[in-house]
């Protein structure tokens, strides 16, 4: 009788660890770029897939992109009473290594919407090298996982 029980929970398992974050996928996304001596305005496609799930340590968040295990940011303070929760660029990683990420990311969980920016290229651009990375910010909605 233990067997089937255990042999069961085993099976759960992967879908226990799933159980509390959010699927979230861009709808919009617009930026700038560097061409030609100069930085322009663009839209761009918004191809980004990310999660937002608990960490190991169970009082944090952490912002992935979809199917990747490292985090691009974690969320310092859970979601607070008006269901948003913001994740910064500055965070220790899950072995408590300080790690400087590469997103803003702002979600509300009763909306299921969100707002993500990436601010690097133009106020850190090496003249040489501007067209490295160009800022954008996008918006998108969540579903529960």
């Amino acid at each position: 009788m233990t067997r089937p029980l255990t042999l069961a929970i085993f099976a759960l398992l992967p879908h226990i660890a799933w159980g509390e974050g959010y699927i979230c996928a861009m709808d919009m996304s617009t930026g700038f770029y560097f061409e030609a001596g100069a930085w322009h305005s663009t839209k761009f496609i918004p191809d980004k897939n990310l999660t937002v799930r608990r960490s190991t340590q169970a009082d944090k968040w952490v912002l992935s992109e979809l199917g990747e295990q490292t985090a691009t940011s974690s969320c310092s303070d859970d979601f607070d009473e008006a269901g948003n929760l913001y994740c910064g660029k500055e965070f220790p990683d899950e072995a408590g290594v300080s790690r400087v990420g590469s997103y803003d990311f702002r979600i509300n969980r009763k909306s299921l919407r969100f707002v993500i920016a990436y601010l690097e290229g133009y106020y850190n651009a090496i003249p040489g090298n501007e067209a490295d990375n160009t800022p954008y910010i996008a918006i998108g909605k969540c579903r529960p996982m």
